[in-house]
This record gives C-alpha cells, structure tokens and sequence, in this order.
C-alpha cells in the first residue's frame, strides 16, 4: 500500500545512552534494544583513550523520578 497525503507515521522514541569521559567519541547514542552492554556502548564511543582510566569506570542510571542517580562500578 502506497502513503497518501495525510497519512500518519508514528515512530516509537529509542532510549538513549550517554558516554562520557576519556572516550574517542563522547556524546548521546540511541540504544538499539533494552539490552545494551556497556562493552556495546564503549564501541559505539569509538572505544577509550590511552589516557582512560578504565578500573575506575562506572554506569550512573537513573532510579526514578526524585531519587538520586545510581553510581554502578564497572569491574
């Protein structure tokens, strides 16, 4: 069936992930499914910098609306 003028797309809103820090490419990026590593999301940064200190690497999630972020350490 072919679009008509007036048709309606709905397209449903990805998550997004952020990475930060001593990463080639910082910045926000759309989560493909729920299931994203952070090995997955490290990629998608373009890996780390020589400089990263990976041991002190952490994942900061969000509880819920009013709570403080969560700090996970990544080992």
């Amino acid at each position: 069936m072919s679009p008509v003028p007036g048709d309606m797309v709905l397209v449903s809103k990805a998550g997004i992930v952020y990475v930060t820090g001593a990463v080639k490419m910082p910045g926000g990026f759309a989560m493909e499914n729920a299931h994203m590593t952070v090995i997955q999301a490290l990629a998608m940064a373009q890996g780390a910098n020589p400089t990263a200190a990976l041991d002190k690497a952490e994942v900061i999630r969000n509880s819920g609306q009013g709570t403080k972020p969560e700090e996970i350490p990544i080992h």
